[in-house]
């Protein structure tokens, strides 16, 4: 649709182009105008516009990250998300401890023949590192 014929209303008065529009305020760091006082609605636009392309993120590669649509907010909280699980995962690896106390149910150890075998002791089943170190120190030490 031509400018020349969109009409939104009668109460508009007549239409002014955006070159013949002042525009006075004051632009933020991120704009082109920063230092301009004073300039035309259609420049205003222009820079706008460049700002948004900056922006751009239609193209970004998600890799690891659950986001169900890239927009800015989105991916900056996905990434947020991320860092913070990383932060508790780093968090819980920095104290030697917390190794010990790791689940090691899925690492395909076989640890049936430390169980024990009398039927009157209940099979306490081995899950972390540390109950199988126990269990080792047990066996060495009998």
């Amino acid at each position: 649709m031509s400018c020349r014929t969109y009409t939104p209303s009668d109460t508009c008065g007549n239409p002014v182009e955006s070159p013949c529009v002042r525009v006075e305020i004051t632009f933020p760091s991120i704009s082109s105008l920063f230092s301009t006082t004073c300039t035309t609605l259609d420049v205003v636009l222009e820079d706008i516009y460049s700002i948004l392309e900056s922006y751009d993120i239609s193209t970004y590669d998600k890799g690891c990250l659950t986001i169900e649509e890239i927009t800015l907010v989105n991916v900056l909280q996905a990434q947020t998300d991320k860092i913070c699980e990383l932060e508790d995962r780093i968090e819980f690896l920095e104290d030697p401890c917390n190794i010990l106390d790791m689940d090691i149910t899925r690492c395909g150890i076989d640890v049936s023949c430390l169980q024990a075998n009398d039927p009157c002791d209940p099979v306490t089943p081995i899950t972390t590192l540390k109950e199988l170190l126990v269990k080792l120190i047990e066996k060495a030490c009998e």
